[in-house]
């Protein structure tokens, strides 16, 4: 079993990982195992094998410092890492925040909302990332393979994005990018996976604009809407295969 007291900081992130070891794949599952059990070797710098200058499998390498993102620039501090079990609350609350302050769905009680509340629940069929700054969660983002409970419009060789939300109070903080960037990351290392792909609402502009300048493009022939509702969805999707 995990414990969350081996937790340490700064905190080893997937790219981070796959950047080091560029002949793995790493898990959901193993990147929140090393998020709570830390490399020890805290004085080496990453990127510089401890002795040697090749990349093992074997090499001890120190945790990623925060405030970097996958690009390696400054995002003000702002982590993304799996979401653990304390983080539940906090995703729940700014998903909330989130939607109804943009005014999407109205009321909190509407019925999807209600769904997105449950943070446990979507944790288990899909992979749950928060973004978190000077130790509060911010931010959050759900990715999803075709065919699971979480899944809405995934195609078999996709990695769904879901509910991107960033606190309303730290809105235009990078960490709307770097949670996308993270997912988008997380769909190059996994077998079987070429491209990421989302929903949002076709009226939703800042959600359209931060999709168009992280690299997907639209796909209209996918877009659909709410069932019951006039309210349209667009789908894009970033290929992620590489050249």
């Amino acid at each position: 079993m995990l414990e969350e007291g081996k937790i340490g900081e700064p905190s080893l992130t997937h790219a981070h990982l796959c950047g080091v070891f560029p002949r793995r794949s790493f898990t959901y599952a193993t990147l929140l195992h090393l998020y709570l059990n830390p490399p020890r070797n805290a004085g080496v710098s990453l990127g510089e094998p401890r002795g040697d200058s090749s990349v093992t499998e074997t090499t001890l390498w120190r945790p990623w410092p925060r405030g970097r993102d996958y690009h390696g620039s400054v995002h003000s501090q702002i982590t993304v890492r799996p979401a653990l079990p304390k983080d539940y609350d906090a995703v729940a609350r700014i998903t909330m925040s989130s939607y109804v302050t943009a005014g999407y769905y109205g009321s909190p009680d509407h019925p999807y909302l209600e769904k997105l509340r449950d943070v446990a629940g979507r944790a288990r069929h899909a992979d749950v990332f928060v973004a978190e700054r000077d130790g509060q969660v911010i931010g959050s983002v759900t990715s999803a393979k075709a065919g699971g409970d979480f899944s809405d419009i995934g195609l078999p060789d996709e990695l769904e994005m879901r509910t991107l939300v960033v606190d309303p109070d730290v809105q235009r903080s990078g960490a709307g990018r770097a949670l996308v960037q993270a997912v988008v990351e997380q769909a190059r290392t996994t077998e079987g996976i070429n491209a990421v792909s989302l929903t949002t609402g076709a009226t939703w502009e800042s959600a359209n604009a931060l999709y168009a300048k992280t690299g997907f493009v639209r796909e209209p022939e996918r877009d659909w809407f709410v069932p019951g509702t006039d309210i349209k969805l667009f789908v894009y999707r970033q290929d992620v295969r590489q050249p």
